[in-house]
């Protein structure tokens, strides 16, 4: 029994381990790492389920050992689902056991990145909603399912469709004028979502997906302008937080920001020279002392600069002469 579980053991040695009488022996020979393919192949046939399912899992098991297991009907739904999430699996086997009785095994297709096109297009149409998910989420279902399920009846489907780093623009068309606000709400926080869409969502009347938006390091400069305006003051605050919102959305959010809005305005990394000169004389003690010390830091990178053109234009002149 030691033998046979330990990792070490030649493949020679287990191969002669498959033949022992006592069952125990064989299921460990069956799990074993070292266990060679033709050995696993022998006891895929005429052996007991405990034993079976361990050889559907192992990575030596040959694809066509796998196919056989897949094939007999009267096998276990377990071992087609474990056979399913095997890595060595054949795209024509996942397609098979895609139209297979049981939602378990029809999922870990579904989930499978080997699972060919003409599968996943057949289970995005899946009467099992989990099943749905997962071909929504995985990155190799086609465009036109993802499509599909973009309008799918339900949220946690489309949801799974914004969780594809490969999503079509088609798609995200669909989900960002869906009912659901959740659903447009991971719409609008996604890294992926197209300029355009986040520009019509920023417009949504729902707060939350104006705020996601606002909070978007994609959201294009002249958006965030936009934010900056709204009438909600978490939509501001995203705005303000987002490291790529311009000066001139800044100097909005001065109007009306409380001394906390304006610690982090002072503190953005696109302020500007006037927006510190305004926040210097500001009421607030740690506003204005943030903003004077940043004022002389920004006078002493001009005075250096200033000094390095001068530097230049006299080389310059110098090598003229």
């Amino acid at each position: 029994s030691k033998i046979a579980e330990t990792p070490n053991t030649p493949p020679e040695v287990l191969a002669q381990l498959a033949n022992d009488e006592e069952q125990i022996i064989k299921l460990e020979v069956s799990e074993n790492p070292n266990t060679p393919s033709k050995t696993l192949a022998r006891l895929a046939k005429n052996e007991p389920f405990s034993i079976r399912k361990r050889v559907a899992n192992h990575l030596n098991t040959p694809p066509e050992v796998l196919a056989q297991l897949a094939n007999n009907e009267d096998e276990d739904d377990y071992v087609k689902r474990i056979i399913a999430g095997n890595p060595n699996t054949l795209p024509k086997t996942l397609a098979q056991l895609a139209k297979d009785d049981a939602w378990s095994v029809r999922e870990k297709v579904a989930e499978n990145p080997r699972t060919p096109p003409e599968a996943l297009i057949q289970l995005a149409k899946d009467k099992n909603t989990d099943t749905r998910k997962l071909v929504a989420r995985n990155p190799k279902t086609p465009p036109e399912a993802l499509i599909r399920l973009a309008k799918d009846e339900r949220k946690g489907v489309k949801v799974g469709v914004l969780e594809n780093p490969n999503i079509p623009p088609k798609a995200f068309i669909q989900l960002a004028k869906d009912k659901d606000r959740f659903v447009r709400r991971g719409v609008a926080e996604g890294l992926n979502t197209p300029l355009e869409i986040l520009a019509q969502l920023a417009r949504d009347e729902d707060i939350y997906v104006r705020e996601r938006v606002a909070k978007n390091e994609n959201t294009p400069p002249e958006v965030l302008i936009q934010l900056a305006k709204d009438e909600n003051w978490a939509v501001k605050g995203e705005v303000e937080n987002n490291p790529n919102t311009p000066p001139e959305a800044l100097e909005i959010l001065i109007d009306d920001a409380d001394s906390y809005s304006k610690r982090i305005i002072v503190t953005h990394p696109n302020v500007t020279k006037k927006i510190l000169t305004l926040l210097a004389k500001d009421d607030n003690e740690n506003v204005r002392a943030i903003a004077n010390n940043k004022l002389k830091y920004v006078s002493e990178e001009i005075r250096v600069f200033e000094g390095l053109v001068k530097r230049l234009h006299y080389i310059l002149k110098e090598t003229r002469s």
